[in-house]
Parts: structure tokens; sequence; C-alpha cells
């Protein structure tokens, strides 16, 4: 996306400011398949660009095939990763066979960079990322997710693991609130994909806008381009899309992709065919 983009998202970011998360292997468990079905298929529509001097969409287009989600992004500050992650591989399919309104759990593997632009390790040492997709705030917010058999004692196993123990702090860098999705139909599986996690950090709010915007556009056209891009998601600054307690910025966009095993070089440069599962 960074080369595509490049003299366009110049004008809001700085190279050095590009942080690109190549997250190992990755399993995604997928929730109840007449969620997806229920949905109808769209062709993948881009955001058409434009140079007027109002503010940038902050939002697809109406129409498009972007489906509008509420998730969690995680990013949890672990004493003991494989403990969490082990408490998480044990619930997540708990979680989508039992919640219908939760397409999908992604659980993130151990931070790679194959391309040997590492991310800063005070962003990833210690920490266990995953990104729980529910269809709307009510699904998450609800009983059936609140109050699913287990769950009260998965959160208190997984807390637990906290580096602090207070969750709010452990939970810092974390994205709670709406988010973008495209997915590929027929591709609910249950399997390690190649999974990456990029933060934009644009120069201000208004740069920010403008940034969402250009990654709408280019992440429809490397999604319709690349057929071994399973899903593509963006989340906006914590400012727009965020809800609860964890703090906000208003100048960070993310976006996640996730792909075959061996994934377009075009759009994955440099990407680890044979991702190490956590252990």
């Amino acid at each position: 996306m960074y080369e595509n983009t490049k003299s366009e998202i110049n004008h809001v970011i700085t190279q050095q400011e590009y942080l690109k998360f190549v997250l190992g292997a990755n399993w995604t468990l997928e929730g109840a398949p007449q969620t997806m079905a229920e949905q109808p298929a769209k062709d993948v529509v881009s955001v058409p660009r434009s140079d007027s001097p109002e503010a940038a969409p902050q939002a697809p287009p109406a129409g498009s095939a972007w489906v509008e989600e509420f998730v969690i992004c995680g990013a949890f500050h672990c004493k003991d990763v494989p403990a969490a992650s082990e408490a998480v591989l044990i619930d997540a399919p708990i979680h989508v066979a039992k919640e219908p309104r939760s397409p999908s759990f992604s659980v993130m593997g151990l931070v790679t960079a194959p391309t040997g632009q590492a991310p800063p390790e005070a962003l990833t040492m210690d920490k266990l990322f995953w990104l729980a997709r529910f269809e709307c705030v009510e699904a998450w917010a609800g009983p059936e997710h609140k109050e699913r058999e287990g769950n009260a004692e998965f959160v208190k196993k997984f807390n637990s693991t906290g580096m602090s123990g207070n969750v709010l702090e452990d939970m810092n860098g974390s994205y709670t609130g709406k988010m973008w999705h495209l997915e590929r139909d027929g591709c609910s599986k249950t399997e390690p994909v190649y999974m990456i996690k990029v933060l934009l950090t644009a120069k201000d709010a208004a740069a920010a806008e403008r940034l969402i915007s250009v990654t709408f556009e280019e992440g429809a056209a490397m999604f319709a381009a690349d057929e071994g891009m399973l899903r593509y998601s963006v989340l906006p600054t914590g400012e727009v899309g965020m809800m609860g307690p964890l703090p906000k910025d208003d100048v960070t966009v993310t976006y996640l992709q996730a792909s075959v095993i061996e994934p377009n070089a075009a759009s994955n440069p440099g990407a680890n065919p044979n991702p190490k599962p956590i252990k």
C-alpha cells in the first residue's frame, strides 16, 4: 500500500512514521456461515479520489462492498504471553460457535519482520494481538457475549496474565469501536493465514481524515487485484471510531489484511510463507 500511494501519503505522514506490523501466524475462527450468507453479494467498489477542499469522507460510500462492524482489536501487555494465548485459543472457538453475531476471531502469532522493518519494540514486546469481530456493538455488549457460558471464567483467567494487573493499563494500544471490512465469499475457514497490521500516523487530525479516505480507496483496489487476500479491514482514528474508556487519538489510522499463506508478493513484499505458531 505504501508504494501504491507514496506520493499522496507523503502529504500526511513521513516514512519514519509508517509502522508495518508483520504478524506471523494467525488463527482465524469463523462463526456461523449463515451470518455471512445473509449479507447480499456486492462488487468491490473503490472510493472515488477527490481533489475537493471539502472534508474527506469518514466512511465508505453507501452501496459499496464495505461492511461496518464493531471490533475489539486487542493489544494486551502480558507477563505470560504463552498462557494468555493458550487461554484465547481455547475460548475463541467457543466464542464464534456460541455467539451468532460474531463472524470471526483472529489470534495473531509472534511478530516477525521479514522485510527488515521491525516495529518499535515498545509496541510489540510482551504483547498479544487479536481481532474479534461483531456485527454491531450490541452483539458485544449484550447478553449473547457478556453472559455467554464460560466467558466470565475466561476473562478472569486472561486478565490474570496482564503485566500490571490493571486491565485498562494492560489494554492500552487496543482499539474498541467501528471497523469497515471487506471479505471474499467462501473464505470462512479455520486455518492459519498470513496477516499484517499497519499503523499510519498522520501529521494532524485534518490529515488523518484524508488518510482514512485514501485507505478506503487503496484498500479496495488492493483487495480487488489480489485474489490471495481474504480480508481487508480499516480502523479509523480513535476519535472517529472508538468507544469506551481506552486512550484515543485523532491521528492514527490502522488497516489489517489477511491472506493465504503464500500471499501476493506485490501486496506483501517479503512475506513469510511459513509463519511460526505460538508455542
